[in-house]
């Protein structure tokens, strides 16, 4: 995982939700808080990571519209851990970079549509996640193969990249937020 070309902060929370480290539902529970481990998006299951990223009825358009022929998951996994090497030995770095920008911008949508009471359109997770992937590909592409002009020095060089990894500039400053 932490050579995919990933910012940081997406390698650290596949990182911690390989660990169970997220605060799902079920996550809190077992922290000791006393709360209703039942998932607030399908009301089917607990609220485990692995059901909050991946197994959630409502990241069904993720599972149907993602995944390769190779890598369809087996029935039942134990964890979030579990679930992610088995697809990573059956899929190419690409898939898997997209993979884990899916997962996160799952967290992302159950986040807003829980705490913003949001009503996310889960049906453009791939294509989104697709084309977020894409771009932080292309930009580490772009500083790793030396292909920026040399006279793009300093900010002018830091502004591309910038767009290159994270799209148009919002009210004077990059967006880094995955919306």
């Amino acid at each position: 995982m932490w050579k995919l070309d990933l910012p940081l902060k997406l390698k650290i929370f596949i990182w911690k939700a390989c660990n169970d480290w997220i605060p799902t539902l079920a996550n809190l529970e077992r922290r000791g808080l006393k709360v209703n481990k039942v998932c607030p998006l399908c009301r089917r299951a607990e609220e485990s990571t692995l059901h909050a990223l991946w197994d959630c009825l409502k990241m069904r358009y993720a599972r149907m519209d993602w995944l390769p022929k190779k890598a369809v998951p087996r029935s039942r996994y134990a964890n979030f851990l579990e679930f992610i090497t088995d697809i990573a030995t059956r899929i190419d770095n690409d898939a898997l970079r997209t993979l884990c920008v899916i997962c996160w911008r799952n967290w992302f949508l159950r986040n807003a549509s829980i705490h913003k009471d949001n009503k996310p359109n889960y049906s453009d997770v791939v294509w989104w996640s697709r084309n977020f992937a894409a771009k932080i590909h292309a930009s580490s592409h772009v500083k790793d193969k030396g292909l920026l002009d040399s006279s793009l020095k300093g900010p002018l060089q830091d502004q591309l990249l910038c767009y290159l990894r994270y799209g148009k500039l919002q009210g004077g400053y990059w967006s880094c937020n995955p919306q």
